[in-house]
């Protein structure tokens, strides 16, 4: 995936003097009663995830700000902040890093939705060579880092029904690559033959399998599926939106196979996009409400067993755009 006409995420930095006021106000926090050797289980507490949540937001206010103009314009619809590199795996900086995803993540306006297993208002997905297989009997083969990862945007169940989540939040904590590639991002207003699919698309149906939420306890243990349903929805539609919208997130039904398919290939032979490095020391920001993303294979791996080869930790907005469409069966 090379092009020139690849756009490079545009990123806000948090230095290493802001990155130290942030750990002051954990610091504070985690001197209140709660453990010197922070786990990410403390932000099942509410009213501490709360607290801290607001203590990094004020000393990272500027660049909160900065990253909602870049995820509010249309024309790009995604940020990166960029972390020093120091100490990226030990647990305070992955407490940390986790604290600054939450901070740029959650608003009052748009709350996180929390994972049902761990009460976190983040998942954790984690990968080894031991648990591949268990990954994909659960159908979730799409987050084994070998696997291609083609052209989507997540999906997330209120009640019965499916929504786009408003924006989406990607931390790599752990990623025990030599060659771990490029995220990709394509907003909708980008994508050069979208109007014309919705328009020749209009009245298309597709029967879709989505993609089963998964949790595990921690980041390890058995993966339990929560979650799976099948849902009827246009591919494509434009609803009010000036651009269309697209679901897809899943595996279609075989009567769904081509123009699902098609849709994919559409995208990925869009030249225009935007990329990243995938890195620890980069938050990855997306308004999933108005594009999809992709990434390259993960290459040369560096761990092997149950040794990690990858944590990734992601939030979801609990609101964002409705999905048309009846669940027809779960």
């Amino acid at each position: 995936m090379t092009s020139s006409k690849q756009l490079p995420f545009p990123e806000v930095e948090v230095t290493s003097s802001t990155l130290a006021a942030v750990s002051a106000e954990v610091g504070k926090e985690l001197g209140n009663g709660k453990s010197e050797s922070p786990s990410l289980s403390l932000f099942r507490d509410k009213e501490f995830a709360a607290a801290i949540i607001a203590g990094a937001q004020s000393v990272l206010a500027d660049l909160i700000r900065e990253a909602q103009e870049y995820l509010d314009d249309e024309e790009v619809g995604a940020a990166c902040v960029r972390t020093p590199d120091s100490s990226a795996g030990d647990a305070y900086s992955v407490f940390l890093r986790t604290t600054i995803m939450l901070a740029f993540t959650s608003s009052k306006e748009v709350p996180l939705a929390d994972d049902k297993l761990n009460r976190t208002p983040f998942t954790i997905y984690g990968a080894s060579d031991d648990n591949k297989a268990a990954m994909e009997s659960a159908g979730l083969r799409n987050f084994a880092p070998d696997a291609v990862l083609g052209f989507h945007n997540d999906g997330a169940f209120a009640d019965n029904r499916v929504y786009l989540p408003a924006l989406v939040g990607l931390q790599n904590i752990v990623l025990n690559y030599r060659r771990p590639g490029r995220f990709y991002w394509i907003p909708f207003s980008l994508w050069t033959e979208g109007i014309s699919l919705a328009d020749s698309l209009r009245d298309h149906s597709t029967r879709i399998s989505t993609t089963p939420i998964a949790h595990r306890e921690g980041g390890g243990g058995e993966v339990v599926v929560d979650r799976q349903a099948v849902i009827e929805t246009p591919i494509i539609w434009r609803g009010n939106a000036t651009y269309p919208t697209v679901f897809l997130n899943g595996e279609p039904l075989a009567d769904s196979e081509k123009v699902f398919r098609d849709i994919q290939k559409s995208l990925a032979r869009n030249q225009r996009r935007y990329y990243t490095a995938q890195s620890p020391t980069r938050l990855t920001l997306i308004r999933n409400d108005r594009g999809v993303h992709a990434r390259d294979v993960l290459q040369e791996p560096m761990a092997s067993g149950s040794t990690a080869s990858r944590m990734l930790l992601r939030t979801i907005s609990a609101s964002g755009i409705a999905v048309p469409g009846v669940v027809t069966a779960s």
